[in-house]
């Protein structure tokens, strides 16, 4: 979306949301009315956020999580506001992974694991960012707790972790050199077994995946490794089997 578009878009959300509000000065019990002014605010942030403008997107979801939060123990509204939060909330904590408040993200990750009845692909992603904010034993051991149950994308996401957490060991200075390169090892060898599942399960069907690999920051401390590039080698060999 060009950035007059956007403009018009964020114009048209923004008087949605005074619409709602004139609304809710009336009616301050009106449901319909809060979760339209919600709305509003999230197809504010989104034009924000889509046009890299992140602090104004957050302020928009900001407010469209509050009065969503606020709806949640509300009688018949409960369902539809924990959809509509867990969007916000999605979108959110990827400005605060754009912006490296990855502490914020964790929250956030958290609390859609809360709400979701069946979250999914949430907790590796959780497990992804507890080793981005330095939690990396955390992060690899609830990655492990998920290993037998995850699929295709979330394997991906697990060799994430597990290579991120090579890098995590590597710079910490609390442990000896004996225990860090033992890590480093292990964290390595899950991260090349993560990838196979994913291979096997059919992630890597699609060459731009395979290219996706070699560029993808999360495996910048591994990409020197013997093991990681004969795994992409393997991977772009004529033939190869990507499933």
């Amino acid at each position: 979306m060009c950035i007059r578009d956007r403009k018009a878009a964020a114009g048209t959300e923004g008087r949605i949301v005074e619409l709602y509000r004139g609304i809710i000065a009336v009616d301050p019990g009106s449901q319909e009315a809060t979760l339209g002014m919600a709305a509003g605010y999230l197809g504010v942030g989104k034009c924000f956020h889509e046009g890299a403008e992140y602090e104004r997107a957050l302020a928009n979801y900001e407010q469209a999580a509050e009065l969503l939060s606020g709806m949640l123990a509300v009688e018949g509204a409960r369902a539809v506001a924990s959809e509509r939060l867990v969007t916000v909330l999605t979108l959110r904590s990827s400005v605060f992974e754009e912006l490296g408040r990855y502490e914020e993200a964790v929250a956030d990750v958290s609390r859609i694991i809360d709400l979701e009845t069946e979250p999914v692909s949430w907790p590796i992603k959780l497990a992804r960012l507890r080793v981005l904010v330095g939690q990396y034993v955390q992060g690899t051991d609830e990655a492990r707790a998920l290993l037998e149950e995850l699929r295709n994308a979330d394997s991906y996401n697990a060799a994430c972790v597990f290579s991120l957490a090579v890098a995590a060991v590597i710079a910490d200075e609390s442990i000896t050199d004996l225990e860090r390169t033992t890590l480093a090892d292990d964290y390595l060898k899950q991260t090349i077994a993560c990838l196979k599942k994913a291979q096997a399960s059919g992630y890597f069907a699609e060459k731009e995946k395979v290219e996706l690999l070699s560029s993808d920051s999360d495996f910048d401390a591994v990409l020197n490794e013997s093991a990681f590039a004969k795994f992409l080698e393997e991977l772009r060999a004529p033939g190869a089997s990507r499933h």
